[in-house]
């Protein structure tokens, strides 16, 4: 039970300095994919949809932004793929 404790308490932490550098400024898709995997580790998984999309639209040519986002989709049991035709560089 206390690796269980642990696990929770050091994602809690990991939660509060990501969304502090958000806070302060960041804005960059590596941000917004380290959230998304965190709210899948919690098994939050319409937030880590939510932080997903927001790295995608930041970098639409990481795979693995994309791969984060299908996963979550996954297991979420929702198909709102977003379109990778709409390519911007």
């Amino acid at each position: 039970m206390h690796r269980v404790e642990s696990r929770s308490s050091h994602l809690e932490q990991a939660e509060k300095l990501i969304q502090d550098s958000i806070r302060l400024g960041a804005k960059d898709f590596m941000t917004y994919r380290t959230l998304s995997m965190l709210y899948f580790l919690k098994k939050q998984y319409h937030q880590a949809i939510i932080e997903a999309k927001k790295a995608i639209e930041l970098n639409p040519n990481s795979a693995e932004s994309f791969y984060m986002y299908g996963m979550v989709l996954g297991l979420n049991g929702n198909d709102d793929v977003p379109d990778r035709s709409k390519k911007t560089r």
